[in-house]
């Protein structure tokens, strides 16, 4: 229960809505089913580091609570740990 509530105050603490995160990954979802060559390069280069990071637990990144195959691929989206 701590950790559930620790998750949802760090995604209200971003300062994207909730809606507006949702769009993201719904854009990285467009991506995935419609590929495009850039925006793979962009996501290839975004999961290896996604790869070593202690937060991508079964490819879900657990700062954000995103699935990593869409977050990569959403352009306008970013990690929440800025590392890329």
């Amino acid at each position: 229960m701590e950790k559930d509530k620790k998750e949802i105050s760090s995604f209200i603490k971003d300062n994207r809505t909730p809606v507006a995160k949702i769009s993201e990954i719904f854009n990285g979802w467009k991506n995935v089913v419609f590929p495009n060559e850039e925006v793979e390069k962009v996501a290839k280069k975004r999961a290896a580091i996604c790869a070593q990071c202690e937060y991508n637990v079964k490819s879900r990144c657990k700062k954000c609570g995103c699935p990593l195959v869409a977050k990569t691929r959403a352009m306008q989206s970013d990690c929440p740990l800025k590392k890329w």
